[in-house]
């Protein structure tokens, strides 16, 4: 008997997969944080608005596309539960 549906096998196993702690976190995100960090540094330093701009703007549509995907994950795993729940 199948209880979970395709999606909901996926984000399970998302989450099971998942390293926990900040370390890990901040590791995962490194390659997308260090380059705008500089970037928005430098534009600081050399009084370069699009630098700034550029280095803000990176940061700020990496936490649009984590927010968009986490809340995908949320949505699933609220049904997973729910579903877990009622049968």
């Amino acid at each position: 008997m199948n209880l979970l549906t395709k999606e909901e096998k996926e984000c399970v196993l998302r989450v099971m997969n998942e390293k926990p702690g900040l370390l890990h976190a901040f590791g995962a995100y490194s390659a997308y944080l260090v380059p705008s960090l500089v970037m928005a540094l430098y534009g600081l330093a050399t009084e370069e608005l699009p630098a700034v701009i550029v280095g803000y703007g990176a940061l700020f549509a990496m936490v649009i596309f984590y927010i968009v995907l986490q809340s995908g994950i949320a949505e699933h795993f609220v049904q997973l539960l729910k579903n877990m729940m009622l049968k």
